[in-house]
């Protein structure tokens, strides 16, 4: 296992309840199921963090998704237009109060697995916010940190 995910590990798992996952020996998972418990506006996101397969094991990225549902976050006979505009405007609501740190995002275009999507670069980071809609009736948020 590589160091800096051992690390990682370790730190991670003195939060008491949580239980983190580690997958490949370079990537932990963390998910509200798992007992996380840091929250965005009141959701609690899936996060995600990839390391390097070297003998360092840098991190590499990390991501936080947040999820959208039918009959929690919109009752069952909305349309699904407004789970949409709910993730779209979270997504927006990221990007701002991202951007008030200080990090320039633009509004790119989307590609054929998002709807919408923002992206920029802060120093050594290069930043995504994108929204998808998911098999499920449901849409995810995701916001992915690159380091380089």
């Amino acid at each position: 296992m590589q160091q800096a995910a051992k690390q990682a590990l370790q730190q991670l798992a003195t939060h008491e309840g949580w239980m983190v996952e580690l997958f490949d020996n370079s990537w932990i998972e963390l998910s509200p199921q798992r007992g996380y418990d840091l929250a965005y506006e009141d959701r609690i996101p899936k996060c995600n963090a990839w390391f390097a397969d070297t003998e360092e094991g840098r991190l590499l990225s990390y991501d936080y998704t947040f999820s959208f549902l039918f009959g929690k976050d919109v009752p069952d006979v909305s349309p699904q237009s407004a789970l949409r505009l709910r993730a779209i405007h979270f997504a927006q609501l990221l990007a701002s109060e991202l951007q008030h740190q200080g990090i320039d995002l633009k509004e790119s275009d989307p590609n054929e697995s998002t709807e919408n999507m923002f992206s920029g670069t802060a120093e050594n980071l290069t930043i995504q916010i994108s929204v998808k809609y998911c098999m499920n009736d449901s849409y995810e948020v995701k916001l992915n940190v690159i380091l380089r």
